[in-house]
């Protein structure tokens, strides 16, 4: 979905999603504003590069703290 390959109701549900939440803090005056918002965002590519860096960061802590967790995955 974040690459703009997802299938178009997924995509049309995290739109509305995330136009709503905007909405809701202020950040956009109506849904359809923050529709408009959501999709120029997605369309960039930005959420896609912040998942992987969200990836690369959670790997980092895991490593770092896999010797100090009592869990074993």
């Amino acid at each position: 979905m974040l690459q703009g390959d997802g299938e178009l109701a997924f995509t049309q549900q995290v739109l509305l999603n995330g136009a709503v939440r905007l909405q809701l803090i202020g950040k956009v005056g109506s849904i359809e504003e923050g529709l408009y918002a959501c999709k120029s965002l997605l369309d960039s590519g930005q959420p896609l590069e912040r998942y992987a860096e969200w990836r690369r960061l959670l790997r980092a802590f895991s490593v770092e703290n896999a010797s100090e967790s009592p869990l074993r995955l």
